[in-house]
């Protein structure tokens, strides 16, 4: 396996066909067949089916692909460790897709301006995706709903988001009880622990008329109007402000769950002294930012 398959094969997936793989790698489409099926060869599997007219990924590809894309920064982070200069000058950052809208991302750009020698780079993934990328040195810090609980990793805990019910104005008039609301269509993302517990016990009969991954998918739907959903009011606060969307008024059983937000590093990382002077920012200036709302 050498780096020419890996990004082949994330060339392949991004854009959906070998032709087109093959002219963003500046390649033939024959390397970029032969290459894929030289990756297969090695690991023994079929990374696509190749039945119908559009590619579509084995089971064991699916599985697959995150780690391809996890050994693609590695190469890349292998390079830049192998010239000191570079190094001691390059942050990577990680974070959950949502937490870069709640404030996190304009933080991080006040700080790159007033330290204009460092190279930055951003990465969005899930919260244990990101643990594994600290863990692999992969990245330097990382946003997360989790925190570190081994040995050589470092976390803080930054905010506590209070989850809230939102809608577009209008959607719900009026304040209402847990047994009005499953009469609303719903529009749901599952924030993990203690939400999931929360939401079983209060709304056992509440189906979700559509499910989302990502904060930002679900300001645009309910803003469009006619559904209701529950997100941090942190990350809701921008389409507040601007009008798109209203905290429906309701009382549950029990008061909605928080919503845990950690910065996480690793003792290696935290021992370079910029990657220290960032921790120490996040921690300083992050918690007012996060808990906005």
């Amino acid at each position: 396996m050498d780096r020419d398959q890996i990004e082949t094969v994330l060339a392949v997936e991004r854009f959906g066909s070998f032709t087109r793989a093959a002219d963003a790698l500046h390649v033939t489409q024959s390397t970029v067949t032969a290459r894929v099926r030289q990756l297969e060869s090695e690991l023994g599997i079929s990374i696509w089916e190749r039945t119908t007219r559009r590619l579509v990924l084995t089971p064991e590809g699916t599985r697959l692909m995150a780690l391809f894309k996890r050994t693609s920064i590695l190469f890349e982070r292998m390079f830049e460790v192998a010239d000191e200069r570079t190094v001691l000058r390059h942050v990577v950052i990680g974070s959950v897709h949502s937490q870069w809208s709640s404030g996190i991302l304009p933080l991080l750009t006040r700080w790159a301006k007033s330290h204009p020698s460092v190279t930055w780079r951003l990465i969005t993934g899930h919260s244990r995706e990101l643990l594994d990328g600290v863990r692999d040195g992969v990245l330097d810090a990382a946003i997360t709903y989790f925190p570190a609980g081994e040995h050589g990793l470092q976390s803080t805990l930054l905010a506590e988001q209070r989850i809230a019910l939102l809608g577009a104005p209008n959607t719900v008039k009026e304040w209402a009880t847990p047994m009005d609301l499953p009469h609303f269509p719903l529009a749901y993302v599952n924030w993990g622990e203690p939400f999931t517990s929360w939401f079983q016990r209060e709304f056992d009969s509440w189906t979700p008329t559509v499910q989302v991954d990502q904060a930002p998918l679900l300001i645009e739907i309910l803003a469009s109007g006619g559904y209701v959903g529950f997100m941090p009011r942190a990350l809701a606060q921008p389409a507040v402000a601007e009008g798109k969307l209203v905290e429906v008024a309701f009382h549950p059983g029990f008061p909605t769950p928080l919503r845990s937000v950690y910065l996480v590093s690793s003792e290696r990382a935290l021992a370079r002294g910029l990657i220290a002077d960032v921790w120490h920012y996040l921690t300083v200036r992050g918690p007012d930012v996060l808990s906005r709302g």
